[in-house]
């Protein structure tokens, strides 16, 4: 028998609310460059990796499109790139991006492809190596990891031992890198499994779901998405409403039942590790795949109303480009969606004179969509498994839809 959660857990919290950006975007594959151009060398290493992420199974859209414009700039210009510096201005490459030129050029160095230039190509190589590895400890962007290397680290061991360098880090960083030994990049779709039934079993009054690309059908994943839910917690956030200030903050901290009941009760089952980040409905950090052997993932914990579920299930499942497609189609129906639910305007509604205004925002009902099923029907789709809910699939529904017009 589920018991319902304490009276002082379901008192009325501040949530923040998801921001939408209805957007669609149209990726199409790109032609190889041409072996006469100026950088072609380059331009080739790039394209074969921008394939690679094109044609699995699930398609990276956000390396796709990197690569894509990447490519294209390079492209485009008029002399030969041969140093970083060459490409260090051009609007929309990354810093990611950057690292991986930088990488093909020091191989077209080593080739004699391109001369080469002041330094040792051995100790640029070394210097990318670091790079790479900082990169691999969550919390660390390219910009951050390329800082460090140059600063002479090459090693974690080197920046611990660093106090006046790893003390400036964030508390998660410390905490990712003391664990990096013992935590895995990736995690096998047995040991997620294996994971869930044991989160299972030690809550037993609430429901547990891993999402992300578990949930897709992935062999593998980078971090365990899991979904909580219980049958008494409802407490869905108005549309347009904003998180509140500390005060209150604290408050909803004080009665979340995640921090509360749910994270205590995984810690002392030597489950969950450590705690990169907390708050009153998510909870990122470190567990132990199995309470007996000291590996490590990173695993994040998000405590959704029941009645969120259908949208829940649908917003953490993904991918990014299928939940971009369902919420622009929900825009184009006057409909909103995000991972608490769908909405709709009220009867006799009318759009406020001043544009986007705080009443307008506001002024939104949630339509009765208690499971993924019930979302697809109010927005005139086709049920899609989840292992199908990803950018190729997509494609297909798209060329298929568009050659019965």
């Amino acid at each position: 028998m589920i018991r319902p959660l304490p009276q002082r857990l379901l008192a009325r919290n501040s949530f923040p609310v998801c921001s939408l950006r209805l957007q669609t975007r149209a990726y199409a594959t790109r032609k190889p460059p041409s072996p006469e151009g100026l950088n072609y060398p380059l331009l080739n290493k790039l394209y074969n990796e921008y394939i690679t992420y094109s044609e699995g199974e699930e398609p990276n859209v956000h390396k796709i499109h990197a690569f894509k414009t990447a490519i294209s700039a390079i492209d485009g210009l008029p002399f030969q790139v041969q140093r970083i510096q060459d490409v260090e201005k051009i609007k929309g490459i990354g810093a990611g991006m950057k690292r991986r030129i930088e990488e093909a050029l020091l191989e077209e160095e080593k080739q004699g492809i391109i001369p080469s230039t002041n330094g040792d190509v051995e100790d640029k190589k070394e210097l990318l190596h670091a790079v790479q590895l900082f990169q691999t400890i969550s919390g660390i962007g390219p910009m951050k990891a390329k800082k460090l290397a140059e600063n002479g680290f090459r090693s974690l061991e080197d920046i611990m031992a660093d106090k006046a360098t790893f003390d400036k880090l964030s508390r998660s960083v410390q905490t990712s890198m003391k664990c990096g030994s013992r935590t895995l990049a990736r995690i096998q779709r047995e040991d997620i499994t294996r994971l869930a039934s044991l989160m299972s079993k030690v809550l037993k009054e609430f429901e547990v779901e891993v999402t992300g690309s578990y949930r897709r059908g992935a062999e593998s994943s980078s971090d365990v998405d899991v979904l909580i839910f219980h049958p008494s917690y409802q407490v869905i956030p108005p549309q347009g409403q904003r998180p509140t200030k500390k005060a209150q903050q604290k408050v909803a901290r004080d009665e979340s039942p995640l921090l509360s009941l749910v994270i205590p009760q995984l810690t002392k089952a030597g489950i969950l590790e450590e705690p990169l980040t907390s708050g009153p409905t998510k909870w990122q950090g470190l567990a132990r795949l199995d309470p007996r052997v000291d590996r490590l993932c990173r695993i994040d914990l998000n405590l959704m109303p029941t009645l969120s579920r259908g949208a829940a299930l649908l917003g953490y499942t993904g991918d990014a480009e299928f939940n971009r497609y369902l919420r622009a189609k929900a825009a184009k129906a006057g409909l909103r969606l995000n991972d608490f639910g769908l909405w709709k305007r009220p009867a006799g509604w009318e759009p406020s004179t001043a544009l986007e205004s705080k009443e307008d925002d506001q002024s939104w009902e949630l339509v009765q969509t208690s499971t993924e099923q019930d979302v697809f029907e109010a927005l005139d789709e086709g049920w899609i498994d989840p292992e199908k809910r990803n950018f190729g699939n997509l494609q297909r529904r798209k060329r298929k839809g568009s050659e019965h017009q």
